[in-house]
């Protein structure tokens, strides 16, 4: 909500820290808004949400080496039942439960893991939007 141009000053933890940092707000350019916008419009098959309440899709190999990422996932669509701050889109980079970074390489393997977990089990999600990286924490279904 604030015009590109404008120097902010956001407050960040880092490092067990909190820091300051002064930004200038840009204009986020259409090309870079995600793969979302790169993939075919060849019609297919809509997932199904996952335990997280997330459609979820492999990247294709022209994705990867657009990006410069090796396996990740995308998040197609998201369930209404969803909350969090995770956006079609975004691309799954990592998931970390209990302390312990599992890198993600395809739907399937996220998948997996997630059936693994309890009912109700909240997990963190290395996520990329963009050019930004950030931790999403969500809680799973409890079905």
């Amino acid at each position: 909500m604030v015009k590109p141009g404008t120097k902010v000053t956001l407050s960040v933890w880092r490092k067990g820290a909190s820091r300051d940092l002064a930004v200038t707000v840009a204009e986020m350019k259409e090309e870079s808004a995600g793969p979302q916008q790169r993939r075919s419009t060849a019609p297919k098959e809509k997932a199904k949400p996952n335990r997280m309440g997330l459609m979820l899709s492999d990247l294709t190999d022209e994705q990867k080496k657009t990006l410069e990422l090796k396996s990740v996932v995308v998040v197609e669509d998201i369930a209404t039942t969803f909350r969090g701050n995770v956006q079609a889109g975004d691309i799954i980079l990592a998931i970390i439960n209990k302390g312990v970074t599992t890198e993600v390489r395809s739907v399937e393997q996220v998948n997996t893991l997630v059936a693994k977990l309890e009912k109700g089990a909240s997990i963190a999600l290395r996520m990329k939007r963009g050019e930004q990286q950030f931790l999403a924490t969500i809680r799973l279904s409890s079905e």
